[in-house]
């Protein structure tokens, strides 16, 4: 059965080539991005290029509400539904967080668990109404393990993972799944859109974590450039499978990659203690 579905940070990335995937597949997709007259010109007119119909590019800044509510309305005018949405957009940076602006950490949350939540909140009515729905989170393996030198990003998925897991508990009743994806280390364009710091001076106070985030450049890039380095299509086939697979068969979490398989084990853990939280507060019978 083919679906609606709403992809957001469409324009590069894990979030192009699942639209490209899902797109071929035969479902209606709306690939979301922002500023499609201009910087992202060039991977709207790409995308049309295919010649899809079932394929849309739509204008669509998670940190903007006006933008998001407008994209929502767009999809509901022309399709009168929305089968799942795909919450990919995500910005990164590296260095110490005292080096960063307000200004520039802000806007880390914002785009990456801020918006998500925006998003969220805008397809719910028609999810609700229809009495079914997907939500797909793409959280980060640093979601669940802290890394050193990147603490607004890990902050922001972390939150994310919370939120998920936390609504996917109050919309299971109503129908509508969550699937939270954590990929690891992957080579796409997120890896070279970093932040620069704000406050470059404090730098050097902070030797200790340029040189940890420096040996953990080199020790991925050689990942990505071994036979065993992930590859972005690996994350993009898991959105798609979990679209494709019936509502009783998404779990909440799917680790993607082959360097942080531990947070499987680790979610495994986290889930028993959770259930065992439910039925004691009495949200779940034993």
């Amino acid at each position: 059965m083919t679906k609606t579905i709403l992809v957001t940070g469409a324009s590069t990335g894990f979030g192009r080539i699942a639209v490209e995937m899902l797109a071929d597949q035969g479902h209606t997709v709306y690939a979301g991005m922002r500023d499609i007259q201009g910087r992202n010109a060039e991977n709207r007119a790409s995308l049309e290029a295919r010649g899809q119909e079932n394929l849309r590019v739509v204008e669509l800044d998670v940190t903007d509400t006006a933008s998001i509510a407008a994209a929502v309305a767009k999809i509901d005018a022309e399709q009168g539904r929305l089968d799942a949405l795909v919450n990919n957009a995500g910005i990164f940076y590296g260095g110490p967080f005292e080096a960063f602006a307000k200004e520039q950490t802000d806007w880390v949350i914002a785009t990456n668990f801020t918006g998500l939540m925006d998003m969220t909140r805008a397809v719910l009515p028609l999810m609700r109404l229809q009495g079914s729905g997907h939500l797909i989170h793409i959280s980060s393996g640093v979601g669940r393990l802290a890394f050193p030198g990147v603490a607004s990003y890990v902050a922001s998925k972390f939150a994310v993972e919370g939120f998920a897991e936390a609504l996917s508990l109050e919309l299971e009743p109503l129908g509508i799944t969550t699937t939270i994806i954590e990929p690891g280390a992957f080579p796409t364009p997120l890896f070279g859109k970093e932040t620069v710091p704000g406050n470059a001076g404090v730098m050097e106070a902070y030797g200790h974590v340029g040189e940890m985030m420096a040996g953990f450049q080199e020790t991925v890039q050689k990942f990505f450039e071994s036979p065993e380095g992930n590859r972005p299509e690996e994350v993009s086939q898991a959105i798609v499978d979990s679209i494709a697979a019936s509502p009783a068969d998404r779990p909440l979490r799917l680790v993607v990659g082959r360097d942080i398989t531990m947070v499987a084990e680790l979610n495994a853990q986290a889930a028993e203690h959770q259930e065992a939280v439910l039925v004691g507060f009495g949200f779940k019978k034993d």
